[in-house]
């Protein structure tokens, strides 16, 4: 026993430090710095307290890795202790030896026993809870016992919110197994009646915080028979990649759990009764999330019923007959388990969230927390775009501001209806980017994975960031091959726009890259842009040439494309303007898309009363001349159907407007949209304010626009609006796209799938 139980203790302990705090670690320990008596209280957010003041007393002495991790390992090992006494208790010494080789490698116990929450701590306390009730049921029936049972029954209730549904489900399981009515039984319900009354004031907090979440979004999913099924494989075999570890686990839990049942009537009372308090629980919880307001089933919730049942396959398999059957079993439970620790220490998780319901890889920000030291000033602003980066490398640089940054409040307006309370509130609370950026020479753009990957509204954050910054840097964590997910840090020195790639008429490659959750066609491609050599340095006798984009789609699924080519002209790009009303406007930079069509742009939803004032404003250089406005925005049509508005644009004394309803064809959505025509008298900067109006007076109606374009008007040259065209191409096919009237000053291409677009602005160098 002893051998094995120091396996357990090095499992838990072999390199404890490797991987950072996650953000459910950090938000805890920070708010556990001090004792948090609003908290215990459940107004808002709740921490229980029995976990907090552990919390608070560990960080007193040292807030390390592995330190603030440590009490985890012990109630870990201390479980395995308390499972190997129940198996000896109820079955004797081989079924003991059997279950604690289990406990000592079954993954969900170890993975929390390496983790700085409440999980191991509850484990240990409930599975203590359930012993003590078998010893005082079966017999002798002590009231050291009742009293050890009282004391474990309360410390559960101070230790997580959801722990009375385990004692309700073992307190169930007693009446219905018995005895209900004698002496031992009478005493056992004084025995509840001493915990309910112990536990009152934090069930009072408990009952309120609830409460408070009805009118609140929870993010665990509604559970379903087959999310039952995951919670049970996880218990036995643990957040398990491979579908083969899954379903053996699941094999021999039945049979091992059957075979625990019959026969041995003193054995199968207590395997029945361990059963029906951890199914129990599984099943109040399932009822309640199904029924309820909001859904908590979360497997790690549970943690108490995994360590009941281990305990039973333990016995399951201890007393199968044929020595052969038993040791195949054993050997072959033990190896799915051995697989699945593995994936454990590589911090590799399934792709599928619904098998790891909360459970998230852990980011490298002990790494993003020593580039910022090395290359960052204090004074620079990180900014954060997900609440699951923010807490813990804020943990790792403290000495930082870190600003959670929003565009136009989407963000958080969404946080307001979490249901959890942000700890990345504390000490970062929302800003708008223009707040944000005030005074910063640099600012630093933390995010998961890569910048293509980021949702709708903080691609625009970060697209707004880009637009205005005179140089970019970009840092990368993780990623294949590693034990990471990806993860960026970007860099931007914050001054004029400079968007424009400077290029000697050479070929150049742009990666677009699309997130890892879109649909299968929408895999990336790589474009080539080629543009040729003019036929002869500043030779005009042929106004006209001819640039070519190589399009090659390196995916495995066929896609379509879509490009545009715009010479000689002067555009603004939605990214680049800035919002009048800055936080309190309703503008917000996001990529937006019809059914076919990717653009960032800058989006708003108005109705009648709405004011003009809600402006967006850019300076532009015009020369002296007449110029033809376009505007490419959303407009009616089989692509985009929904309530529209009209955009007016502002340019000196001019005052242009591009309808919602104007298209040259049927399709509708992205789409130039001719806007009139201007004169402008040469004055060296002009300020072009874009706004919108909802003329149908109707409750709202949405505008969306990406660029505007200014195209000079000369003799005997067009000014027809740019012209949206499509290709597609197979797996693997490269095709080359001609883009004619390339012989100009400036070249503008765009090319776009349905997830993602890029930009090339080539510049010709003149004599």
């Amino acid at each position: 026993m002893a051998i094995i139980l120091l396996a357990a203790l090095i499992v838990r302990c072999y390199d404890l430090d490797r991987l950072p705090l996650w953000y459910d670690e950090v938000i805890h320990l920070e708010w556990c710095r001090t004792l948090p008596f609003g908290l215990f209280a459940g107004k808002t957010e709740i921490v229980e307290p029995f976990f907090c003041i552990l919390l608070y007393l560990i960080q007193l002495v040292d807030t390390a890795d592995w330190w603030v991790r440590l009490h985890s390992v012990i109630a870990g090992t201390l479980t395995v202790v308390v499972g190997y006494k129940l198996a000896l208790r109820v079955a004797g010494q081989r079924a003991a030896l059997v279950t604690i080789v289990l406990l000592s490698a079954t993954p969900f116990l170890v993975y929390y026993s390496r983790d700085a929450k409440e999980y191991a701590l509850l484990a240990l306390i409930e599975i203590g809870a359930v012993y003590t009730a078998i010893a005082y049921r079966t017999g002798p029936h002590r009231n050291s016992y009742l009293v050890a049972y009282v004391a474990l029954a309360a410390g559960s209730v101070y230790t997580h919110i959801l722990s009375p549904l385990w004692l309700t489900a073992l307190n169930a399981t007693w009446f219905l197994l018995g005895p209900r009515w004698n002496g031992v039984a009478l005493r056992w319900y004084a025995a509840q009646i001493a915990v309910l009354i112990l536990s009152i004031p934090f069930l009072i907090a408990e009952i309120r915080f609830l409460s408070n979440m009805e009118a609140k979004f929870f993010w665990a999913p509604r559970p379903s028979l087959s999310g039952v099924l995951t919670s049970v494989q996880n218990f036995v075999v643990g957040y398990a990649v491979d579908d083969w570890v899954r379903w053996l686990g699941i094999a021999i839990t039945v049979v091992a759990t059957l075979r625990a049942v019959i026969g041995d009537s003193p054995r199968r009372q207590a395997c029945l009764f361990l059963l029906g308090t951890a199914f129990g629980q599984l099943v109040l919880l399932g009822l309640a999330s199904t029924f309820g307001r909001n859904s908590y089933y979360v497997d790690r919730f549970m943690i108490g019923s995994a360590g009941a049942l281990i305990v039973v396959v333990g016995i399951g398999i201890a007393a199968i007959q044929s020595s052969a059957w038993r040791r195949a079993s054993g050997v072959a439970l033990f190896t799915a388990m051995a697989v699945t620790l593995y994936r454990v220490f590589a911090n590799d998780l399934d792709l599928d969230w619904l098998k790891h319901v909360g459970v998230y890889r852990t980011f490298d920000t002990r790494s993003m927390a020593r580039v910022l030291a090395g290359s960052a000033r204090q004074s620079e602003p990180v900014w954060h775009l997900d609440h699951h980066m923010l807490a813990p490398l804020r943990w790792y640089s403290q000495d930082y501001r870190h600003i959670r940054v929003d565009l136009g409040g989407r963000l958080r307006m969404a946080e307001e209806y979490r249901a959890a309370a942000s700890a990345e509130n504390l000490s970062s609370p929302y800003k708008e980017v223009e707040d944000a950026a005030k005074g910063a020479r640099r600012i630093w753009i933390a995010m998961p994975g890569a910048p293509d990957t980021l949702q709708a509204g903080t691609k625009g954050i970060l697209a707004w960031a880009r637009a205005r910054a005179t140089d970019e840097s970009i840092v990368t964590f993780g990623g294949p091959n590693t034990i990471f997910p990806e993860s960026t840090l970007c860099c931007f020195t914050m001054g004029t726009s400079a968007n424009t790639l400077q290029l000697t008429r050479k070929e150049t490659v742009i990666t677009a890259s699309v997130p890892e959750d879109s649909p299968p066609t929408e895999e990336p491609a790589r474009l080539r842009f080629l543009i040729p050599p003019q036929q002869a340095v500043g030779d005009r006798s042929n106004d006209y040439a001819e640039a070519i984009v190589n399009v090659r789609n390196s995916s495995a699924h066929s896609q379509t494309f879509n490009f545009d080519a715009v010479s000689d002209a002067r555009i603004a790009y939605a990214a680049e303007f800035d919002r009048a009303e800055a936080g309190l406007s309703k503008w917000i930079l996001q990529s937006f898309r019809d059914r076919v069509v990717f653009r960032m742009g800058m989006v708003i939803t108005v109705n009648g009363s709405d004011h003009e004032n809600d402006a967006l404003v850019r300076s532009t250089q015009l020369s002296k001349g007449r110029y033809r406005v376009y505007v490419e925005r959303i407009v009616s049509g089989s692509n985009y159907i929904g309530p529209l508005a009209d955009i007016i644009l502002r340019i000196g004394e001019s005052t242009l407007r591009a309808s919602h309803t104007v298209s040259r064809n049927e399709r509708g959505g992205w789409d130039w949209v001719d806007a009139g025509s201007l004169d402008w008298d040469g004055s060296p900067e002009a300020i072009l304010q874009v706004c919108a109006v909802d003329t149908g007076n109707r409750p709202e109606g949405r505008a969306a626009f990406s660029r505007v374009l200014f195209v000079p008007y000369e003799p005997g040259r067009p000014t027809d609006m740019p012209e949206l065209r499509t290709v597609t191409l197979a797996p693997s096919e490269e095709r080359t796209i001609p883009i004619p009237n390339a012989f100009c000053e400036t070249l503008h291409i765009q090319l776009a799938n349905s997830s993602s677009s890029d930009v090339l602005i080539v510049r010709t160098p003149r004599p």
